[in-house]
């Protein structure tokens, strides 16, 4: 006989050393990643014996709490399964060579050359070059990774990887795909005015001259003098306190805003104990991204730290990420309220900072709401080589600009994560309405934070259907998102 709590004790352990070893690595205190220490520690974790006695138990009890646990188990079993191409996968991301002028950069520095260069040919060359890298070194890996994924999906009992993504993150993706492509449809007038407008005047560029290339470095980099007014972190802190969070004075909070050496540059949060130890850690540079990224990750903090204490780990730890993505995007779409906007860039900065940020959060959406559907055809076609044209004709169709073919399989996040992003911005939009109805500015509102952490406390023991219906929303769709991108902009 299996003891659950036992189980998710280990479970938790676990899960606390690898996100205190992320958190010393990337905040600079060491000066690697260490893991395979802690995977081996807890390699009683990964033993198919153990997935198939807690399906089994599962499906006796049909328990949402053994569900969680079983989905945890299986998911890891599979990730520990493909660890080996993982590795290979980023050792050539590092040892592949791209040519940047006279010099040969790594794959993962020529992606981040190609979203600071300035200069579309040398820009276009670099990427055209990513992609023949990547076709000729990483998709032959990448389509091994995924043919190891469907046998042991199969394994595990499943029908097909499709059925077993659905389990574990509690999605009809069926269903979700519909809700994409209505969004995809409602949206495209007002997408192509905010993109063609946003290139012609940052670019030159029309959107149909546009390709996939020209479109990264347009999102990585503010328009022309729109740069942030205000200090990031005393912003952060400043804005929570209009909903009544005094982040500052949370003890299960460390704001890591220390310089080293070798800190990540980019915002993220190591939830090591959920919730008496959260990790929120930003290395402040100045960037309007950096803001937004910040932003972001407080809500995946702020979620972690007002989580229940007395919920079992299943219920702290395990659920559909969407559910957290949620909280992390409205957050971070804070700063798209004219208020905040103005006070982060100023008044004559901020119709160019908005039509910038809003079409960004329109690009990605509709970006994976396409990626929704080309994943779903891709994980149900047997040729996978077939898939790049379908690839293809997918993402310029919704995207309106030119996509390589030859990113097929690079593009595609494992476990369908596409459709958990997805899913958080559909809810995120509704929540979003609702605390606007109810509380009007609701930013400067105690009592809607007062109802935040009330959502924050029941960490993931509530799907995003459940949270809805409590709402008065009877289910996760498109329509909040497709009227808050009708509303004029200006």
């Amino acid at each position: 006989m299996i003891d659950i709590d036992l189980l998710e004790k280990r479970i938790d352990d676990f899960l606390a050393e690898l996100e205190l070893e992320y958190y010393l690595a990337f905040s600079g205190l060491k000066d690697r990643l260490e893991t395979a220490g802690i995977y081996e520690k807890y390699s009683d974790l990964n033993r198919k014996e153990l997935v198939e006695k807690i399906h089994d138990l599962f499906e006796s009890s049909r328990e949402e709490r053994i569900r969680r646990v079983y989905s945890f188990l299986a998911f890891n079993y599979i990730y520990k399964s493909i660890a080996k191409i993982n590795d290979e996968l980023s050792e050539r991301e590092v040892e592949e060579r791209i040519h940047v002028g006279s010099e040969k950069y790594s794959l993962r520095i020529a992606l981040a050359y190609v979203r600071r260069e300035p200069r579309r040919e040398r820009r276009s060359k670099v990427y055209r070059e990513i992609c023949t890298v990547v076709d000729g070194f990483l998709n032959p890996l990448l389509i091994r990774r995924l043919g190891k994924i469907y046998r042991l999906v199969g394994e595990l009992k499943f029908k097909n990887y499709i059925e077993f993504c659905e389990f574990i993150n509690q999605v009809n993706i069926e269903k979700l795909k519909e809700a994409a492509e209505r969004f995809l449809s409602s949206t495209e007038s007002v997408y192509r005015e905010y993109m063609d407008l946003l290139l012609k005047e940052n670019l030159g560029l029309s959107l149909d001259e546009a390709e996939r290339h020209d479109v990264i470095y347009l999102f990585s980099n503010p328009p022309e003098g729109v740069e942030p007014r205000v200090e990031m972190v005393e912003f952060l802190l400043k804005t929570l306190r209009g909903l009544g969070i005094e982040l500052e004075k949370m003890k299960n909070i460390l704001l890591d805003v220390e310089d080293r050496p070798n800190k990540s540059p980019r915002a993220f949060v190591a939830a090591v104990k959920i919730p008496e130890d959260v990790r929120l850690v930003v290395l402040p540079t100045g960037g309007i991204r950096d803001y937004q990224a910040l932003f972001h990750e407080a809500g995946h903090a702020l979620h972690f730290a007002f989580t229940d204490s007395k919920l079992p780990t299943a219920f702290k730890r395990l659920g559909p990420s969407s559910i957290t993505e949620t909280y992390a995007f409205l957050m971070e779409y804070v700063l798209l309220q004219r208020r905040i906007a103005e006070e982060l860039v100023g008044k004559e900065n901020l119709e160019k900072y908005l039509l910038h940020s809003y079409t960004s959060y329109i690009h990605f959406l509709r970006r994976y709401s396409a990626k929704l559907i080309y994943e779903l055809e891709l994980h149900r076609i047997k040729d996978l080589e077939a898939a790049k044209n379908l690839y293809e004709k997918i993402m310029s169709k919704y995207l309106l600009y030119k996509y390589s073919p030859l990113i097929y399989l690079y593009d595609i996040d494992l476990g369908f994560y596409t459709g958990e992003y997805l899913r958080a911005w559909f809810f995120e939009a509704t929540l979003r309405k609702y605390l606007k109805e109810r509380y009007g500015e609701w930013i400067d509102s105690k009592k809607a934070g007062d109802f935040i952490k009330s959502l924050w406390r029941t960490g993931f023991s509530k799907t995003l259907e459940k949270l809805a219906g409590e709402i008065g929303y009877k289910e996760i769709s498109e329509k909040n998102a497709v009227e808050l991108l009708s509303e004029s902009l200006f």
